[in-house]
């Protein structure tokens, strides 16, 4: 198969010149670099509150609750109202939460757990507005390249925002450090503002309920196999390997290897990783973006091989690296695919949906993990969570439409050559 480097004379320049997405991306600097350093400050904060590591777990665990119960509420309001003024809102909030944390460091511990489930439900709405926003300002052609850049400046704030959110906690203490992540949120949010959305050509809201809407989402997700497929053969292999590296990749840096480095450093390869790929990516393209995508997906059984095998830090941090890489062709190619298959008035539910699916069962995965490992042994769940991987890519890349990531209807019938 050939991937051909795309030859639009543009490139990356021409990606900014569009002043609505160059105002987008620039906020997102701001809130992602915020939203890293966030859960780092908050996890001192609470340690040094005298909070204990169930506490802090129950209290980032209200977070992820909160913005999984949202998100298909969330896919709604954001196919109903301005995904501009959804986006200012939901990072206005979080702006505020980090200020009301300015001022209640000496709360008791709930308090802090209130704030996150507050918090996550704003999160909520960010995902399918961000994601269904794109094809309103920038042209169909520029949308793989736009979701590339979108996505490096979320893994160079991963990157940096923790490093950020301890510095200034050791240096400045919490109340400083979360007025600062106040500030970034509400710059991002001003930010957002001045961008204009065409959403022409969409079909105008029937004025029906929220619950008939969520089900117009799902069924219009159970009618395009390909979209289904690809939700569903991420979200398994997701539930177990991430729940099996939450649990046990700090165990085993400091079983294995005697400190938490080779933890910390796994996690930063992981995102130079994802970064390196997104940035090669977004300057080629394919005609089968389901395959090259499913096709690096397949690496990402990286992780569990790095955790059933773990004789030499290098290996795993080496093995993390190639994970994150795995990643991004999906990352480029599946909301492009949303953006441009899926009309328009029904992105946000698609994106919701997406979003509830990948994280929903992430916390099953992490609560079984240990007691699964325990029974039949931590090398074997581990393997065996790298042949569901890879049964459900082959799964996945057997349904009509996933090769492309195209309604088959809509393509080429003579169309043979590979990507």
């Amino acid at each position: 198969m050939s991937i051909e480097k795309s030859q639009e004379s543009s490139g990356t320049l021409s990606l900014f010149s569009y002043p609505d997405f160059r105002t987008l991306w620039f906020s997102g600097l701001f809130v992602n670099l915020a939203a890293a350093a966030f859960p780092v400050a908050l996890a001192i904060a609470v340690l040094d509150a005298g909070g204990k590591a169930g506490t802090l777990g129950l209290i980032l665990a209200a977070r992820l609750a909160s913005s999984v119960s949202f998100s298909l509420l969330a896919g709604v309001l954001t196919d109903r109202l301005s995904r501009k003024k959804v986006m200012f809102w939901a990072d206005f909030l979080r702006g505020v939460l980090s200020l009301v944390i300015v001022f209640s460091t000496d709360a008791p511990l709930w308090f802090f757990g209130v704030i996150l489930f507050v918090m996550g439900a704003g999160e909520a709405f960010i995902f399918p507005a961000s994601g269904a926003i794109l094809p309103s300002i920038l042209p169909e052609d520029k949308l793989p390249m736009g979701n590339a850049f979108r996505s490096i400046s979320i893994r160079l704030t991963a990157i940096v925002g923790p490093g950020v959110g301890g510095a200034l906690i050791a240096l400045a203490g919490s109340k400083v450090t979360f007025l600062v992540l106040g500030i970034l949120y509400f710059v991002g949010s001003l930010l957002i503002l001045p961008i204009k959305e065409n959403r022409k050509g969409e079909t105008p809201h029937d004025g029906g309920s929220m619950i008939h809407e969520i089900r117009e989402g799902i069924r219009l997700v159970k009618s395009i196999p390909w979209i289904a497929a690809c939700l569903l053969g991420v979200s398994v292999p997701l539930m177990l390997i991430i729940g099996i590296e939450s649990v046990f990749l700090p165990i085993i840096s400091r079983r294995e290897f005697g400190s938490d480095r080779v933890f910390a450093f796994s996690l930063i390869a992981f995102a130079v990783g994802a970064t390196i790929t997104a940035l090669i990516g977004s300057k080629y393209k394919t005609n089968r973006p389901g395959l090259v995508s499913n096709l690096s997906w397949m690496f990402f059984i990286a992780i569990p091989i790095s955790m059933a095998f773990p004789f030499a830090p290098w290996f795993v941090i080496l093995c993390y690296f190639i994970a994150g890489a795995a990643t991004e062709p999906y990352g480029i190619h599946w909301p492009s695919a949303i953006q441009r298959e899926v009309p328009r008035e029904f992105q946000g539910r698609v994106f919701s949906l997406d979003y509830l699916v990948s994280l929903g069962l992430i916390p099953i995965g992490m609560a079984m993990a240990a007691p699964v490992a325990s029974i039949f042994g931590e090398t074997e769940y581990f393997l065996f969570a790298a042949v569901v991987h890879l049964i459900c890519i082959g799964i996945t890349l057997s349904i009509p439409g996933v090769w492309e990531l195209k309604n088959p209807t809509k393509s080429s019938k003579s169309e043979q050559d590979l990507p």
